[in-house]
C-alpha cells in the first residue's frame, strides 16, 4: 500500500511538473507581466489539480454508475455547441455557460473512454468479435465524432476515433477486423480529399511544401521550425525569445506553445518536458498492469494512449513532420477545457489505481 501511494503521488508531481511549465511559459509569453492570461491560466491550473484529487478520492462505484449520465450530459454539450456555439477563427467549438466558455470535444474525448471502458466491462470475451457487438460502440464513438467534424475539429475526430479502435483492440476485438478497416480507409483516400474543406486542403499541401506560401498558410509552421532551430542546445533564457516577444511565433500559447519553450529553453528543456511525458504514460501502465477491473485496465488503457497520440501529433505538427491539425499540447497548452478534461482523466486514473482490487457491480 505504500508503494501504492508512492507511485501515486509521483504520478501527481510529474502532472504537476508540467503545469507549473506550462504556467512559467504563459507568463513569459505575457512579457513577464502577471495579466490577465497569466491569472486565468493559474486559476485553471489551481482548479483543476483540486477537481482531479476530488474525483480520485471518490467512491469508485460512483464513477461508474455515472458513466451514461456524463456522456449524455456531454454530448448534450456538443449538440448545443452545434446549434448555439460560439464561433470564433472560422470553427464553431465553445459554448457559453454563464461566465464559462467551455469546448464540449475536450470532455468527450473522456467520456468515450469512460463509456467504451464500462460497456466492454460487461461483454464477455466469448462474445467480444460478435459484429452485433459492434452496434453500441459505433454508435458511441460516431455520434459525437460527426458533431466534432461538422465544427468543423478533424484532428479532435480523428484522434477520437484512432484512440477508440486502441480501446477495442484492448478489448480484445480480433486483429482481421481492424486489416479490412484498414484495406477500407486506404481505399477512401481520394474520397476523403474532396470531401476535405479548402483550408484543410491548403494544410496538407503546406504541409508538403512550407515554402509554398511563406506570408500565408505556411506563415505558422515556418516560424515554428525557426523558434525551435534558434533554441539550440540551452535555449535563448527566460522572457528572452525573439520569436515569442516579438511575436512572430503565432498561437504561441495553445499549438505551438512548444516551439517557444524550445526556442527559451532549448533541447535541454524539450527533453525535460519529453522526461515528465514519458514517466507519467510509464506510470499509468504500471496502473494498468496492476488493476484487476477490466473497467480500469481499459480506462487507463485507453487514456494512456489518447496522451500520447496528443503529444506526438503536437510535436511532430510543430515540428514540420504532420500538417498543422490545431492539437494542443496536453497539461501545456493555454485553455482551460484542455487543462480540466485531461486533469479529469488524471484524476479517474489515480481513482482506479487506488481502488484497484473493486469489483464494479
Amino acid at each position: 500500500m505504500r508503494n501504492d501511494l508512492f507511485l501515486v503521488k509521483l504520478f501527481a508531481s510529474l502532472l504537476i511538473a508540467l503545469m507549473l511549465v506550462s504556467l512559467l511559459s504563459i507568463y513569459s509569453i505575457s512579457g513577464g507581466v502577471f495579466d490577465k492570461n497569466v491569472k486565468k491560466h493559474l486559476l485553471t491550473i489551481v482548479f483543476s489539480i483540486n477537481f482531479s484529487l476530488c474525483i480520485a478520492k471518490i467512491k469508485p462505484q460512483f464513477i461508474y454508475d455515472n458513466v451514461p449520465t456524463s456522456y449524455i450530459t456531454v454530448f448534450c454539450l456538443l449538440l448545443l455547441t452545434y446549434f448555439i456555439g460560439h464561433k470564433a477563427m472560422g470553427a464553431q467549438r465553445w459554448v457559453n455557460i454563464g461566465a464559462l466558455n467551455l469546448q464540449p470535444s475536450e470532455f468527450m474525448k473522456i467520456m468515450i473512454i469512460l463509456a467504451l471502458a464500462q460497456y466492454f466491462h460487461n461483454i464477455h470475451s466469448n462474445f467480444i468479435n460478435k459484429f452485433s457487438i459492434w452496434i453500441i460502440p459505433f454508435g458511441l464513438v460516431f455520434l459525437p465524432v460527426a458533431l466534432i467534424i461538422k465544427q468543423p475539429n478533424l484532428g479532435t475526430a480523428l484522434i477520437i476515433t484512432l484512440n477508440s479502435l486502441i480501446i477495442l483492440y484492448l478489448a480484445g476485438i480480433s486483429s482481421a477486423y481492424f486489416i479490412v478497416a484498414g484495406f477500407f480507409c486506404f481505399a477512401t483516400v481520394p474520397l476523403a480529399w474532396f470531401s476535405l474543406y479548402d483550408y484543410q486542403q491548403q494544410r496538407i499541401l503546406t504541409f508538403l511544401d512550407p515554402g509554398i506560401d511563406p506570408l500565408g498558410a505556411g506563415y505558422n509552421i515556418l516560424q515554428s521550425i525557426i523558434s525551435i532551430g534558434s533554441g539550440g542546445l540551452c535555449g535563448k533564457g527566460f522572457i528572452q525569445g525573439s520569436q515569442n516577444q516579438l511575436k512572430f511565433l503565432p498561437e504561441n500559447h495553445t499549438d505551438f506553445i512548444f516551439a517557444m519553450i524550445a526556442e527559451e529553453g532549448g533541447f535541454l528543456m524539450c527533453l525535460i518536458v519529453f522526461f515528465l511525458y514519458m514517466g507519467i504514460l510509464f506510470l499509468m501502465l504500471i496502473f494498468s498492469h496492476k488493476c484487476a477491473s477490466q473497467f480500469q485496465r481499459l480506462f487507463i488503457g485507453g487514456f494512456a494512449p489518447l496522451l500520447f497520440i496528443y503529444v506526438g501529433i503536437n510535436i511532430a505538427m510543430i515540428s514540420g513532420l504532420l500538417p498543422v491539425v490545431g492539437v494542443p499540447l496536453p497539461f501545456l497548452s493555454f485553455g482551460g477545457s484542455n487543462i480540466l478534461a485531461m486533469s479529469i482523466g488524471a484524476g479517474i486514473v489515480i481513482n482506479c489505481f487506488l481502488n484497484k482490487e473493486h469489483v464494479y457491480q
